[in-house]
């Protein structure tokens, strides 16, 4: 029983650092979409595997990890790191491209809204580091960005899942019923759109 307790700890101890880890290497590679992996971890949480504090909080820890991270490497690299990595492909050359353009329309902001779009995400802290944005409002908005977008997609991933699993009870109560009104919808629907003068 006490080994089974302390396994226990030891397995969830790791599930979060992995999860850390994954989430601040998804701020540093745009291939990883941490969307995704949010969504995964509210359904997890709804599952009961780990609780929502738990990855709510190391949700935010590791995106801001990932953003620091590329913050630091922005700035201390400056511009001609941004032309190292312009140099890798096309792929790269519209994300920095999309990047500065995001940046340059919406300032310190770009921090704060790049979070919800996919290459500005990515894209953003590099920039800020580059340009030499104030640490401070840097990581202002990056706490801001961080808190909002956890929320809205592991409280959603939660949500959702309990959303589906409340259809899947209410459809095998109701799968006849249901079936008959999908049937008569359809069949309308075909008339309507068959149906001649």
């Amino acid at each position: 029983m006490f080994i089974d307790a302390i396994f226990d700890i030891f397995v969830i101890f790791f599930s979060y650092t992995f999860y850390f880890l994954v989430l601040v290497a998804g701020g540093m590679i745009p291939i990883l979409p941490e969307e995704i992996l949010l969504f995964s971890a509210g359904y997890l949480v709804f599952l009961g595997i780990g609780s929502f504090w738990g990855v709510f909080f190391t949700s935010i820890l590791g995106i801001i990890g990932g953003d620091i991270l590329g913050y630091l490497i922005g700035y201390k690299k400056g511009e001609g790191f941004l032309e190292l990595v312009a140099k890798r492909g096309r792929y790269w050359r519209r994300l920095l491209r999309a990047g500065k353009r995001f940046f340059n329309e919406y300032d310190e902001r770009a921090v704060l809204f790049g979070r919800f779009f996919i290459g500005a995400r990515f894209a953003v802290p590099f920039l800020a580091g580059a340009l030499k944005m104030p640490w401070k409002k840097f990581i202002q908005y990056d706490i801001v960005g961080a808190l909002v977008w956890v929320t809205a997609t592991v409280g959603g991933g939660t949500f959702l899942s309990y959303s589906l699993d409340q259809a899947e009870i209410f459809n095998e109560k109701y799968h006849l019923y249901i079936a008959i009104v999908a049937f008569i919808i359809f069949y309308s629907v075909w008339r309507f759109f068959t149906y001649k003068e």
